[in-house]
């Protein structure tokens, strides 16, 4: 797992974490043209789930909402941006979210626009989201959930040290896979 030089520190600019090579940070205005890319990539989002297209206002809420949800805060996902710190280029997302029926467990979950993938991006952010998580919000277990056709998602979750420990099908038959580390 990546070991984050910060781990979490919430100053004037918002939330931020950052590891050797990027910077997890509050999404911003900065952010919007490439997050609406990656959100509207068919292939992205339908191995989401997400629903498209997705609107430039839709694009402006949501990054509203995220500056109001401290990280960690229980039932609620909370998304940081992945910005590569040599350039300054937001990459994609990775989001917690600290589960309310059992703060104690939490789910992650991850997307790189296509042009930044297979770069180690979403495997550095997890690693320290997860590490976040188990040593500041205080989880002791932690999920991911993918397609099971979905093999760069699941190396992720593999190379960060999770176990694969569940499959099965969904109602309209698509397999799924989830992943858990415990600290």
């Amino acid at each position: 797992m990546t070991s984050p030089n910060e781990i979490a520190v919430l100053d004037s600019n918002g939330w931020h974490a950052e590891t050797e090579r990027i910077g997890l940070r509050t999404f911003d205005a900065r952010d919007l043209t490439l997050f609406l890319e990656y959100r509207n990539d068919e292939e992205i989002a339908r191995l989401q789930g997400w629903e498209t297209p997705y609107t430039i206002d839709e694009a402006y809420e949501f990054f509203e909402d995220l500056a109001n949800i401290p990280p960690g805060t229980p039932g609620e996902w909370h998304q940081f941006a992945i910005v590569d710190k040599a350039t300054g280029v937001t990459v994609g997302d990775v989001g917690l979210h600290v589960r309310a029926a059992d703060p104690s467990t939490a789910d992650v979950g991850y997307t790189i626009a296509r042009k930044y993938q297979r770069q180690g991006y979403a495997s550095e952010a997890v690693g320290a989201i997860i590490e976040y998580a188990f040593d500041v919000v205080g989880v002791r277990t932690i999920f991911a959930n993918a397609l099971a056709e979905n093999a760069a998602s699941r190396r992720v979750a593999e190379r960060v040290g999770m176990a694969l420990d569940k499959q099965w099908f969904t109602n309209d038959g698509a397999e799924l896979v989830r992943y858990s580390i415990v600290n």
